[in-house]
């Protein structure tokens, strides 16, 4: 492989990553604007339902799945590196990793909340590393809502059509 030509992360998505102040605003009143349609819920132990249904796993692996194999089939040779960028990226995500950690620690929430705000930074550094490929279509959306200072814990309906559950 011509390592001369390969991908590169998208540098950017980490500057937006560090300016998050990660879940100061969880229970307070919505953000307007989305581009989901939002279903918002006020409280950690309704949002543990949502997160920890394997409907929203299933859900978000739709999602990154439907940007897998597009760039599988439309660009092959750019796809050869997904796995040394996401090894890349968790490396640089530690330090985000370990904040959401705590934060599910301190909050007494179970690590589905940790692993699912994983998959969605992951997915999202991803997105914009490829979005050159395909253009972003969930978890570049979702980074907005982390952005905002909520957590994106669910999907009502069949996606992409429903409600994306937020608290």
């Amino acid at each position: 492989m011509d390592y001369l030509n390969y991908m590169q992360l998208d540098n950017n998505i980490f500057e937006r990553l560090q300016a998050i102040r990660w879940f100061e605003k969880c229970g307070q009143p919505p953000i307007q604007n989305l581009e989901f349609g939002i279903t918002w819920i006020k409280d950690w132990q309704t949002a543990t339902k949502y997160f920890s249904d394997p409907e929203w796993q299933n859900t978000t692996l739709e999602a990154r799945n439907m940007l897998t194999v597009h760039l599988s089939k439309k660009h092959a040779k750019e796809y050869q590196d997904w796995n040394k960028l996401v090894r890349d990226a968790k490396i640089k995500l530690q330090d985000i990793f370990t904040a959401i950690e705590i934060f599910q620690q301190k909050q007494g929430l179970n690590k589905k909340f940790s692993d699912c705000a994983r998959w969605d930074l992951l997915a999202a550094v991803m997105e914009s590393t490829y979005k050159s490929c395909h253009p972003p279509v969930f978890f570049l959306k979702l980074l907005t809502i982390y952005e905002n200072g909520h957590y994106p814990c669910g999907w009502q309906g069949e996606w992409p059509n429903g409600n994306l559950v937020v608290i």
